[in-house]
């Protein structure tokens, strides 16, 4: 209404300081548009907390342990960085080094779903126990024996970090997702999110919806 009153009506004199001050509003709100077009390109490291879904039954979401925001029961957590890139900002120091400690794992060749790499990523030089520390620092736990695959070998595999019992293989557990995803210009983005009372027979699920989306989610400044 407004915009159509002003192009019927004639033109009127505008003071100089007045035009100037509307210019610089102008193009504020034009730098403003085109960030948000661009969603998360400003930023290479981001925290996502996501609804866990009901199908996902006893699935429970665990915050890192260094990091000071509490997550809201029902949620999980997910970190994501791109590497390589500036010193992380707003992410606990643990997520950023297990970060880099798993980026290695994008080498990794296709294998079949939910088959334990572990021994492919230590020949890649991933140190598993080194990485269960950085998880769940100085005290006592149960060292993560398997490093399950899902869809490894292609753009955007994913790997739960996790102890599983020999006698139990079924059996829900505490596990850690990463996510790796490989950019145009080299760069890799990794996410993780630390879960409990997993069940193997959802892995492939889990993954699917906390990797679904990373070339989207951190993409090149």
């Amino acid at each position: 209404m407004l915009k159509t009153r002003f192009f019927s009506e004639a033109p009127k004199r505008v003071p100089s300081p007045v035009l100037r001050l509307m210019l610089i509003l102008l193009c504020l709100a034009g730098t403003a548009i085109q960030g948000s077009a661009m969603g998360f390109a400003q930023h290479t490291q981001t925290t996502e907390d996501l609804r866990i879904p009901g199908n996902w039954g006893s699935v429970r979401g665990f915050a890192a342990r260094d990091d000071g925001t509490a997550l809201d029961p029902g949620f999980l957590r997910v970190y994501r960085t791109r590497l390589p890139g500036s010193p992380a900002q707003g992410l606990p120091a643990s997520v950023r080094r297990q970060a880099e400690a798993v980026a290695p794992l994008a080498g990794l060749p296709a294998a079949e779903d939910l088959s334990n790499q572990a021994a492919a990523a230590q020949r890649l030089g991933v140190d598993l126990r080194a990485l269960a520390e950085m998880r769940f620092g100085s005290g006592k736990y149960t060292l993560p024996n398997a490093l399950l695959a899902v869809q490894a070998g292609t753009a955007l595999p994913g790997f739960f970090h996790a102890y599983i019992a020999p006698d139990q293989p079924g059996a829900p557990v505490t596990a850690t997702l990463y996510c790796l995803a490989a950019g145009a210009d080299g760069a890799t983005v990794v996410s993780l999110t630390h879960l409990g009372q997993v069940p193997p027979g959802r892995m492939r699920a889990i993954k699917q919806t906390v990797c679904g989306n990373e070339r989207r989610s951190v993409p090149t400044p």
